[in-house]
């Protein structure tokens, strides 16, 4: 449903389109579309309510410094080995593995 939302909602450009005509051209229930664009609609970037029941999309571009970044695993064994750590007895030398 999603795919088929977006491409109505770009085709139809600034102007957007209203819950009621998005579901008769995806064949849907507008109900079901409501509560879809209401709640996941909510998490897809570029998806926007311009106004009451009617919703717009224009493409988001993310760029690669805005996405979180994992923790090296330097910066991660840099933590375990801190002082604090080591107070808290969870630094290297203090972790017992065993085996079941």
């Amino acid at each position: 449903m999603k795919d088929a939302l977006i491409t109505h909602l770009q085709s139809a450009g600034k102007v957007g389109m209203t819950i009621k005509d998005l579901a008769l051209s995806i064949s849907k229930k507008a109900e079901n579309v409501s509560v879809w664009l209401y709640t996941t609609g909510k998490t897809v970037p570029g998806l926007q309510r311009i106004g009451r029941g009617k919703f717009a999309y224009q493409a988001v571009e993310v760029s690669c410094a805005e996405r979180p970044v994992a923790k090296s695993l330097q910066a991660f064994l840099d933590d375990v080995q801190s002082p604090a750590a080591e107070a808290t007895g969870t630094s290297p030398e203090n972790v017992q593995f065993t085996s079941s």
